[in-house]
C-alpha cells in the first residue's frame, strides 16, 4: 500500500504544479496581449487629446484674425476720416459755418518755441537752415 499511496501524492502535486505552471503562462499570455494594447489605446487617447487642441487653438486664430482684420479696416477708415478733416475745403465749410474770421496773426502774437536742453542755436544757423523754426500763434 505504500507504493501506491506515494504515486498518488506525486501525481496530486505534479497535477498540482501542472495547473500552476498553467496558470502562469495563461496569465504571461495575457499580460503580453493586455500591454501592449493599454499602451496602443493611451498613445490613440493621446493623440486625439493633441488634435483637439490644435482644432481648438486653430479656431481661436481664425477668431484673432477675423478681429486683427477687422481692426485694420477701422483703422483705414479712421485715417480717411482724419485726412478728410484736415483737408483744407472741410476747414474753409467748417470756417463759413461758424463764420470765424481766418486772418494772419500780429507781430506779437507769434513765439518760437525751443526745446529744452538743446544748446541754443546762432542766427546764422537759423538763416542758413531750409526750414523754418517752429512757431504757434498766441492769442
Amino acid at each position: 500500500m505504500n507504493i501506491s499511496q506515494r504515486t498518488l501524492r506525486q501525481t496530486g502535486t505534479r497535477n498540482h504544479k501542472q495547473n500552476s505552471n498553467k496558470f502562469v503562462a495563461k496569465l504571461k499570455v495575457i499580460i503580453l496581449i493586455i500591454l501592449p494594447l493599454a499602451a496602443a489605446f493611451a498613445i490613440v487617447n493621446y493623440r486625439i487629446a493633441l488634435n483637439e487642441k490644435i482644432n481648438l487653438l486653430e479656431r481661436e486664430s481664425i477668431k484673432e484674425a477675423e478681429k486683427l482684420k477687422n481692426l485694420e479696416l477701422e483703422i483705414g477708415n479712421l485715417e480717411i476720416k482724419r485726412a478728410r478733416l484736415c483737408s483744407w475745403p472741410y476747414i474753409k465749410y467748417k470756417l463759413a459755418e461758424f463764420r470765424l474770421d481766418l486772418r494772419p496773426p500780429y507781430h506779437g502774437q507769434v513765439v518760437a518755441l525751443m526745446i529744452m536742453g538743446e544748446t541754443p542755436v546762432n542766427d546764422t544757423k537759423i538763416a542758413s537752415r531750409e526750414t523754418p523754426t517752429p512757431t504757434i500763434a498766441l492769442r
